[in-house]
């Protein structure tokens, strides 16, 4: 059986960066973008420096380790000194924590507070949705789209019944 490492998106803003090769903290990450036709981590912001600070764009290919305590890299020169890439998605797809959630009939679902990430891959596993006191983990299956402004649902999620369909669409592969 093979045992999935789940971490929070909102953990991932600074964070330490690695150098796994030289074994030394080569930086933070300052920003997280997302890429959403595959639903996962496209790359990170990265700061180095403390005094004089200097930003790169890393992509997540590059990434070799991601758990809690940290990002692992294989070597430095993973960092791209060009933000361009980094900008790009973020203008395509925002920030998605933060955004609206809403399901395909215009129904208020609340914001996107945070997301479940498989550590291995990058790819968002839950949304973490919040309406005043009301909290609801929905599966990735349950999406229909990403925007920089709005995360739609299926309709479902917002039925009754959608626990035990979401119990249910857990135990069945992954989209």
């Amino acid at each position: 059986m093979m045992i999935l490492m789940v971490i929070e998106a909102s953990i991932l803003k600074n964070l330490s960066l690695y150098d796994s090769t030289l074994q030394t903290k080569i930086g933070v990450i300052e920003d997280v973008v997302y890429d959403k036709d595959k639903l996962g981590l496209a790359g990170f912001q990265v700061r180095t420096g403390t005094v004089v600070k200097k930003y790169y764009y890393l992509p997540y290919e590059d990434v070799i380790g991601l758990n809690r305590d940290g990002v692992y890299v294989k070597s430095k020169t993973s960092l791209d000194k060009n933000l361009k890439p980094f900008d790009a998605f973020k203008k395509h797809v925002g920030p998605i924590i933060g955004v609206k959630a809403r399901t395909e009939n215009k129904k208020v679902l609340g914001k996107i507070r945070d997301l479940f990430l498989e550590a291995e891959t990058g790819r968002i596993m839950r949304f973490h949705v919040v309406y005043y006191i009301k909290e609801q983990i929905i599966p990735r299956q349950f999406i229909v789209a990403v925007t920089p402004k709005v995360v739609v649902f299926k309709d479902v999620v917002s039925e009754p019944i959608f626990d035990s369909e979401a119990v249910a669409a857990e135990a069945s592969p992954a989209v």
